[in-house]
């Protein structure tokens, strides 16, 4: 008698020997590039238009608006008061003051920086130095230096997708010498490769108010633009409200944010975000209320990454609030 032999495959065995051969093959990540492309552009549009403030920054002002955003945030450069109120400014041998203005960064390839790559974007916002090789004035770099590798990868390629404005800023020549950006520069320690884990909340309010100038803004001066860290975060800078030679324009100092009961030692996280979303609702004051203070930007801050802040802040020693050293700035 002949035996007739059947050879049966059944269904789960084929998904299972598909799946078996999938995973051997090299993964294209077609799908996946696309998406974490997405997030990493989602992640630079989000630190550009808030802890960074870039849109702050490199566009005009409101000044009728707390916190005096921008009137337009496109990247395309703000005025120049210094230049065109005060030819001569405050200029010294190291920094040449009355060149400063905030550049067009679209990518428009003229007037903005369309023509430079993605290394050169982060080179300038981070070591302060253009293609060329001209040093940047620090008010950018000192702080931004901070941002890691990962995050400053996602600010520049967002910068990149700006769409181009055609918008010609004055041209400024070289604002600072070598060796006072060099020394600026060395005294800062390196950009970490990636960002600190957002569960570990005061490492990252740490790293949110670094690169937020936090304590930048909110530290005395022994000198222009040069802070006390050892009196770090209890006030004492004092700034111009609506640039020195606007009219109604004013001096303002910073206040204490240490947990000293002159500081923000009673407000409780919820106040402290509450704070930010109020006074960054886009409320309409005077000059003679307003403040250098970018509420707009930061109120545009998750209430994760705020509270990490205040999370920070609560670990930063009381001192009393610092009085503002008297020079002329």
């Amino acid at each position: 008698m002949k035996t007739q032999s059947t050879f049966r495959i059944s269904l789960p065995i084929v998904a299972m020997v598909y799946a078996t051969l999938v995973g051997l093959l090299p993964n294209l990540g077609y799908a996946d590039d696309g998406t974490q492309q997405d997030t990493k552009l989602e992640r630079g549009r989000y630190l550009a238009e808030t802890v960074a403030l870039c849109a702050h920054c490199h566009a005009d002002r409101n000044y009728e608006i707390d916190g005096m955003p921008p009137v337009e945030g496109n990247y395309a450069g703000a005025k120049c008061p210094i230049r065109e109120k005060n030819p001569t400014g405050k200029d010294t041998e190291g920094a040449v003051i009355s060149k400063l203005c905030y550049p067009n960064i679209t990518s428009d390839p003229l007037t903005g920086i369309g023509d430079w790559s993605k290394a050169e974007i982060i080179q300038a916002f981070r070591d302060g130095l253009r293609p060329d090789g001209a040093p940047l004035y620090p008010n950018m770099w000192y702080n931004l230096h901070a941002v890691s590798d990962e995050d400053a990868e996602a600010i520049a390629s967002y910068i990149q997708t700006l769409p181009p404005v055609v918008h010609e800023q004055p041209g400024r020549g070289q604002v600072l010498s070598k060796q006072v950006h060099d020394a600026a520069l060395i005294s800062l320690p390196p950009p970490p490769a990636k960002s600190p884990d957002p569960s570990d909340e005061v490492a990252y309010g740490k790293y949110l108010t670094d690169i937020g100038r936090c304590r930048y803004c909110h530290s005395p001066n022994i000198a222009p633009g040069v802070e006390n860290k050892e009196k770090a975060f209890t006030g004492g800078s004092r700034y111009w409200v609506g640039g020195r030679y606007m009219p109604n324009a004013r001096v303002v100092v910073t206040r204490n944010i240490t947990t000293h009961p002159e500081g923000i030692g009673a407000l409780r996280r919820i106040d402290f975000i509450s704070i930010f979303k109020e006074r960054g609702s886009g409320r309409a004051v005077p000059l003679t209320r307003n403040t250098v203070m970018p509420w707009v930007a930061y109120a545009g801050m998750t209430d994760q990454d705020l509270g990490a802040i205040w999370a920070f802040l609560q670990t930063v020693p009381p001192q009393p609030t610092s009085q503002p050293v008297d020079y002329d700035f």
